[in-house]
């Protein structure tokens, strides 16, 4: 499922060096800046450093490391998981969210479809009905799902782009295909369907809490998503989860396009 993101040698934004280490890899439990179930972070003067957990036995399994202002990141792997090795471990280290941070972009969490060359995402919190609306509008419209879980969002010349990720949840899908954002579109679910422009204050607020923010980047993330939200067409649509909701998001974004 990663090959389709392979590519030609280049340069590089960042500079990812691996190594296996025999070191016990553990924060000062006092030095911890933000703690979640999978990772640790600890915030110093010149380095942002991450501690990833292993939710199997407990433990830390990698630490990387990154000056701040550096495009140099060092990745330090427990000795004892090197032949359990797979792309999924390597891809979680690497910190994508930060990254994309620094280029200026943002990952998002929506289920993405291409419609007629362009992207829309269904976001919202967890079990809304993401992947439900994408499937129905595959089933329904015949259009492709591109990611079923995550969508890298970036700008180019003023227009916000949507693109495919190696990280797919529990979907599956995840394809290497980048396009302009046509909708993003904020889920509820209800008894039955309404759709609406949201303000530009909802928008923002739409966009930033369905965003990956690492601990740290939380002024630079603003910045981004404002400026997202403010170039992007964004609707709440609440919903049953059947093919009356593309009936009706159809039938809004036909009407919006006819302005």
């Amino acid at each position: 499922m990663y090959d389709a993101f392979f590519c030609e040698p280049q340069r590089p934004d960042f500079v990812i060096n691996f190594d296996f280490t025999d070191a016990v890899l553990c924060p000062d439990k006092d030095k911890i800046s933000f703690d979640t179930s999978d990772k640790s972070v600890v915030m110093m003067q010149k380095s942002y450093r991450c501690y990833y957990k292993n939710r199997v036995g407990g433990g830390y399994y990698a630490l990387s490391e990154q000056m701040i202002g550096s495009s140099q990141i060092d990745v330090s792997l427990d000795r004892s998981i090197k032949d359990k090795l797979w792309t999924r471990i390597i891809l979680n280290t690497i910190g994508i969210e930060s990254l994309a941070i620094q280029k200026g972009a943002v990952v998002f969490h929506s289920s993405f479809i291409e419609k007629e060359g362009r992207a829309v995402l269904f976001t919202g919190p967890c079990s809304i009905g993401k992947s439900t609306q994408a499937e129905l509008w595959h089933q329904h419209r015949g259009t492709p799902i591109i990611n079923g879980d995550k969508t890298y969002l970036y700008l180019e010349q003023g227009t916000v782009y949507a693109s495919g990720l190696p990280f797919s949840g529990s979907s599956g899908i995840c394809k290497n295909k980048a396009m302009p954002l046509d909708y993003m579109v904020k889920l509820e679910k209800a008894a039955v369907n309404e759709i609406q422009e949201l303000s530009a204050k909802e928008a923002f607020f739409a966009v930033m809490n369905s965003c990956y923010v690492p601990y740290g980047f939380v002024a630079q993330s603003s910045e981004i998503v404002a400026i997202i939200a403010e170039s992007s067409r964004i609707c709440r649509l609440s919903c049953l989860p059947d093919v009356s909701a593309v009936e009706t998001l159809e039938k809004f974004m036909q009407k919006e396009n006819e302005k």
